[in-house]
């Protein structure tokens, strides 16, 4: 995706979680929401020095949990526009617990048992921590008003990407952001693509193969 950035002539600045590939510090797993979204503002301030010192527009790109880390950004930081791909504005632990539930339900499962083990995720989230990032970094997000962020941004442009195979959020979660900000909002899907940007012949491809699809042009292109 960078690379394809790169070739039309945009210019990136992309940041490693502490912890996490070239990064320094960490744990990244023990690690909370509000630390993250500190380095991430001082990543983002300064690539809107350097965007300064050229004279060329800022757009903030954000993935997944980074479309809802770029309103946050853009509520702070003057942006040109504002593109997210697998995002959704609800509460943190409330899109968990949906697409836990959606997932057991996809595969197979009754919805008794589904709701019985989804009905287990909040407590451990806050608890223990889950999925490899700890209980005050599941806490301090959920606690972050994402409709409140998107209606504070200052941009004049929001695009939301749609992968035709991203069942980790719904279509209509994505498209809920355009209630929620007076930014002109455009929302594009694209065919095939899952949450991690894998192209998929069919939806049920896309869940068995998970994080394996070939990697899609589609979003890059738009």
């Amino acid at each position: 995706l960078i690379a394809a950035w790169t070739t039309a002539g945009f210019a990136t600045l992309r940041m490693d979680k502490r912890g996490v590939g070239d990064s320094e510090g960490g744990p990244c797993s023990e690690l909370g929401f509000d630390t993250e979204l500190g380095d991430f503002r001082a990543a983002f301030a300064q690539a809107r020095e350097l965007d300064a010192a050229r004279g060329v527009p800022l757009i903030v790109f954000g993935h997944s949990v980074g479309g809802m880390i770029a309103p946050l950004l853009a509520a702070e930081f003057a942006v040109h526009a504002v593109v997210v791909y697998g995002t959704s504005t609800e509460r943190w632990i409330d899109i968990m617990e949906a697409t836990t539930l959606r997932q057991r339900l996809m595969r197979g499962e009754s919805r008794q048992e589904a709701e019985k083990e989804v009905g287990k995720l909040r407590a451990l989230a806050l608890g223990e921590g889950l999925n490899g990032r700890s209980a005050a970094y599941h806490g301090e997000l959920h606690e972050v008003d994402l409709q409140a962020a998107w209606r504070a941004t200052k941009c004049p442009r929001v695009l939301v990407l749609r992968g035709e195979y991203d069942w980790v959020v719904t279509p209509e979660e994505q498209a809920a952001i355009a209630e929620h900000t007076e930014a002109a909002v455009e929302v594009i899907d694209i065919p095939g693509l899952d949450h991690l940007f894998g192209w998929h012949p069919t939806r049920d491809a896309s869940f068995e193969h998970y994080g394996e699809g070939s990697y899609g042009e589609g979003a890059a292109q738009r």
